[in-house]
């Protein structure tokens, strides 16, 4: 990367990607100008810091995402930031204050939204009172959702544009400083503003201290009920799909068959290997949700295993109805339970061996 590197224009390209971090190490640039790209990248953490010398930083219309960190006000030099029609979140950092040069200051068309504090203020328009030389302030189209601020009125006397329409904005607009001498194109489409008529926002009216801590309490309430209502639904929805994993894990127990078994619980393994792997020359017979072998247990004990096709629609349910109707019925012309095989993916009954034939034989 070029070390002596003073501007560095690259708008207009559909460039892709993230933003090689390398460019926020030349301590020699004073324009970054990428407007018009594609890049998608978050900014980097040290923004600012290798930066003494910017002056102009030019990020708009990108698809930029993540927070704006503190660290950007470490170029102390800058006089133009535009960050405006990305997609960055969280709350504008108050540090923007320290930029006592910058002139104008574009974050309009992204997620911003206000800081939280008890007093839902947006803190960081009081912030920029500090910048005395401010002329241009656009932040339309954020979802700030906080309140005016009344320090907003101590903004810069070069102040001649600002633009905070789309916002959400609540609070009372000043009657004094640079604020007052704008148009209700400023403030636009911010339902719970108040102020002169002029701006065609509602009139504002005085309460006392306690009709203020009452609204305060109200706001408060308003904001925080919801929350509870979505805590206490993700808890609920969380405590069924625990259970129900619960359920679902713990497979049909054998003790639906103790009437009838009279051997220990079988494993797969073992069922495996007594059957030859459930080799075809095994096979005995095949119905709509099972199929059975013949094995050989230890002590060259024969049996017969129906082996329950879980794949197929209604498999699951026959391995339990079966289960009930044997563990409910007892006849002597009825084929013996020896055991059972039951994991969540393999279902499986060990019966007796009946060495004449079928029924209809």
């Amino acid at each position: 990367m070029l070390p002596k590197m003073e501007e560095l224009y690259l708008q207009y390209n559909n460039l892709m990607g993230p933003i090689p971090a390398t460019i926020f190490n030349i301590s020699t640039l004073q324009i970054i100008a990428f407007t018009q790209n594609q890049f998608s990248s978050k900014l980097p953490s040290s923004i600012g810091v290798s930066l003494p010398n910017l002056e102009r930083l030019h990020l708009g219309e990108n698809e930029l995402s993540g927070i704006v960190l503190d660290s950007i006000s470490n170029a102390s030099k800058l006089v133009i930031l535009v960050l405006s029609n990305n997609r960055f979140n969280g709350s504008i950092p108050s540090s923007l204050g320290n930029l006592r040069l910058l002139d104008y200051l574009y974050l309009s068309g992204n997620n911003f939204t206000c800081e939280y504090s008890s007093s839902f203020e947006l803190n960081f328009l009081t912030s920029l009172s500090s910048c005395r030389q401010l002329r241009k302030l656009v932040i339309s189209s954020n979802p700030l959702n906080g309140i005016l601020p009344a320090s907003v009125g101590n903004l810069s006397d070069s102040l001649d544009n600002i633009d905070a329409s789309y916002c959400g904005i609540r609070g009372e607009i000043p009657s004094r400083g640079s604020v007052a001498n704008f148009t209700y194109q400023s403030f636009m489409s911010n339902d719970a503003l108040c102020g002169a008529p002029r701006l065609q926002v509602r009139p504002c009216h005085t309460s006392s201290p306690h009709q203020a801590r009452t609204k305060q309490i109200l706001l408060v309430v308003y904001i925080l009920l919801p929350i509870a209502s979505i805590l206490l639904a993700m808890i609920f929805v969380f405590v069924f799909i625990r259970r129900h994993q619960r359920r679902n894990k713990i497979p049909i127990q054998t003790n639906l068959l103790l009437a009838r078994i009279s051997h220990g619980r079988i494993t797969y393994h073992e069922l495996s290997r007594a059957t030859d792997m459930f080799s075809e020359s095994n096979l005995l017979g095949i119905g709509s949700f099972n199929s059975v072998y013949k094995g050989m247990l230890p002590g060259r004990k024969i049996f017969a295993t129906k082996v329950f096709k879980l794949e197929l629609d209604g498999a699951f349910k026959s391995f339990e109805t079966k289960c009930e109707i044997l563990r409910n019925i007892r006849h002597r012309n009825l084929t013996k339970v020896i055991s059972s095989c039951s994991t969540l993916d393999f279902k499986a009954l060990v019966l007796e061996y009946m060495p004449n034939g079928t029924l209809e034989e």
